[in-house]
């Protein structure tokens, strides 16, 4: 249907593609493969099925950056990658990329917003894993565009959290429990991934808050009998910079 729609949309504007030859790499999240060619081939172009010299644009599907098993990228991709380094005119975008570039979407409207693809870069997570952590309610997508979700900074910041906190060694599961209590406890902080300095100790998740070490639930631990030299985690550590570069070259 999100497709059909953006099929649609850009159909009634003036043909912007004549002759350009595109192929698709990877799980589109906006449209099928099939709504993708067809587009554009309405547009005047032509979707070529394999990557060589006769192809001008590869677009990588943002429905997972597409790894092999082996954790690998595509053979179609690596080949598309090798062209280019030996100066064919082929170029290389993420789907986000494409479809602010012809207009599908507005690309002042989603500029240094993040999508899955590319939180899944920045972590060194899976898209399936992002996509797990939206399930959770642990991050939010600000806006759903062609089924393709993007997040502000902020959610991008808790994403990093996230990260952090199951590389300590705490569950996802354990990580939403936390969150459910803390919004009970201190119902006026609406992103406690954010908001808060969060730490694991023993597989659970701690907040400092002042000098004090407390539980999700509100059970204070320890006390500190020295000031902290910051209140906060550096939990946006070098993430800002990151963003900024995956929006501008996502591919």
């Amino acid at each position: 249907m999100a497709g059909r729609l953006a099929m649609d949309r850009v159909g009634r504007q003036e043909s912007k593609l004549p002759g350009l030859r595109v192929a698709f790499i990877g799980k589109l999240a906006s449209m099928t493969h099939r709504e993708a060619s067809e587009w554009l081939l309405g547009q005047g172009g032509q979707a070529v099925e394999n990557v060589g010299t006769a192809v001008d644009l590869v677009v990588v599907g943002e429905e997972g950056w597409p790894l092999e098993r082996n954790g690998e990228l595509p053979r179609q991709l690596q080949f598309a990658m090798r062209l280019r380094d030996q100066g064919e005119s082929l170029e290389i975008v993420s789907e986000a990329d494409f479809l602010t570039r012809f207009e599908i979407i507005d690309h002042h409207q989603m500029h240094r917003h993040c999508t899955p693809a590319m939180l899944s870069r920045i972590l060194e997570v899976s898209v399936a894993t992002v996509h797990a952590w939206v399930r959770r309610g642990l991050i939010r997508p600000i806006k759903t565009v062609f089924r393709i979700q993007y997040f502000d900074f902020q959610e991008a910041v808790g994403a990093k959290v996230i990260a952090r906190l199951v590389s300590e060694g705490i569950s996802e599961k354990k990580i939403e429990r936390a969150l459910s209590s803390l919004r009970r406890w201190l119902p006026h902080v609406q992103r406690p991934l954010t908001q808060l300095a969060l730490l694991a100790q023993d597989k659970q998740m701690l907040v400092r808050h002042g000098n004090a070490l407390v539980e999700a639930s509100g059970q204070q631990l320890l006390d500190f009998n020295s000031p902290m030299d910051t209140d906060h985690f550096e939990q946006t550590g070098g993430l800002d910079d990151e963003v900024h570069q995956s929006s501008s070259n996502r591919a």
